[in-house]
């Protein structure tokens, strides 16, 4: 048998789990953002560069 402070525990890191989850997606999406505005600067880049 568990005691209460054991269980409340693994409630604990139960949620923890699903919010290092989250908080891995978010980084993720993150990413994404951040190299296709990396993509569209270097476009704008290369097309000021080719309008000179």
């Amino acid at each position: 048998m568990m005691s209460a402070t054991e269980r409340h525990g693994r409630r604990r890191f139960a949620r923890g789990g699903s919010t290092v989850t989250a908080i891995i997606a978010e980084a993720k999406d993150r990413k994404k953002r951040i190299e296709a505005l990396m993509a569209e600067l270097q476009a704008s880049q290369k097309a000021q560069i080719a309008a000179e």
